[in-house]
Order: structure tokens, then sequence, then C-alpha cells
């Protein structure tokens, strides 16, 4: 119970050197009690306290070399574990952050006003590509997002997935929009909202930017 406490973080068998070497101190140290007490002559008294000395060195010095490498392998494992730990909630917020992005630049483009007025020769099929390609940015990002979720610090997980439900959120505001046929005299109704949701993807800009700021403190990093 005892060496448990003293050594409340080592294995079992580092547990059982350290017992066993206590145990021979206590061994040496009674019998050189005993012997001490039966001799009488003074040189002989004086060799065996400098024996036991010695002994009592060399005890000691085993005992380190016993449990040095059990001590060391720990940390080393630990600091190994904790490093990989690291490097995957870096790579997990950059690949976020770069999805979310892609997300503001193609949400900017699919939202262009001019995409409302000029339909072009192809107009219908261009609407239905670009719908495509957010809407499996978005799918790409909650996939990463979720998979990884448990890998990220709540604070930043909360900022990365609000930033993520706005862009959705308008994504939506824009095709009920945009598919909505305007009634006789609704047209710059349809026009003016149109405008409202790629302003709201323009105003996200600040956001993406102080997520940005907010992996540099993470990593330690300055501007």
């Amino acid at each position: 119970m005892i060496i448990s406490l003293l050594l409340p973080s080592f294995d079992s068998e580092v547990h059982g050197a350290f017992f066993i070497i206590v145990v021979l101190v206590a061994v040496l140290v009674a019998f050189f009690n005993e012997v001490h007490g039966a001799l009488s002559n003074a040189v002989f008294s004086a060799f065996f306290n400098a024996v036991f000395s010695v002994l009592v060195k060399a005890v000691f010095s085993v005992l380190v070399k016993a449990v040095a490498p059990f001590i060391t392998g720990r940390y080393r494992a630990e600091l190994d574990a904790q490093s990989y730990i690291y490097d995957r909630q870096l790579n997990v917020i950059i690949d976020l952050y770069g999805m979310l992005v892609k997300l503001h630049e193609n949400m900017l483009w699919t939202t262009q006003l001019t995409h409302l007025v000029y339909k072009g020769r192809d107009g219908d099929e261009d609407e239905k590509e670009r719908r495509k390609n957010v809407a499996d940015l978005f799918a790409e990002f909650d996939k990463h997002y979720f998979n990884n979720l448990i890998l990220l610090p709540k604070t930043m997980a909360d900022k990365i997935q609000c930033l993520g439900e706005i862009y959705y959120k308008n994504y939506v505001a824009y095709i009920f929009a945009k598919d909505t046929k305007p009634e006789p005299g609704e047209v710059q109704e349809k026009h003016d909202k149109h405008e409202k949701i790629h302003k709201n993807i323009q105003d996200m800009k600040p956001n993406l930017d102080q997520l940005r700021e907010d992996f540099r403190r993470f990593t330690g990093r300055k501007k």
C-alpha cells in the first residue's frame, strides 16, 4: 500500500522492484545493527561502516537503473500520444477552415444577381451545376465536422458549426427565392431577396477571418 502511494503512476513491475529493494535495504540495516553491536574494535567498526555505505549506494544505483527506463518510457509514450492528438487537431481545423472558404466562394458565385437576370443559352444547366457544387461542399463539410468533432476544442467547434449553419440557412433561402415564381408586381421583391442573401454571404467574411485568427492563437502563431 505504501509503495503504491509512493509510486502511483508506475507499473506493477516497478512497484515489485522497488519493494524488493526496500526489503533488501531493511535487511542490510538490521544486519548492520546486529554486527555493529557485536563489534567492539573501533577499526573493524569503521571498516564495516565503509562497507555498508558502499552496499547502500550500490542498492540505490540498482534502484535508479531499474526504475528509470519505466519512467522515461512512459513519459515518451505520453508525449507521443499528445503530439499525435495535437497534429490531428491541427489537420482537422485546417481542413474545415479550407472547406468553409470554398463554401463561401461558391455561395458568392451561386447567389450572384447576374444569374437571376441573365440565364444565357445554358442557364438552367449552369444553375444545376452551381447548386450541385454547393450541395457537395455542404455534404463534405458536415461529414468531416461530425466525424472529427471529438478532436476539436469546444469553443472552436461551436464557431465552425455556427458558420456552417448560417451558410446553409442562406443557401436554402436562395433556392426557395430563386425557384419561387414571382407574382405580377413582385419582381423587385424577388430581386431584393436575392440581393439580401448575397450580402449575407459577403458579411460572413469577417467571421471567417476571425476563425483564422482563432486558429493562429490555438497554434501559438503570430500574424
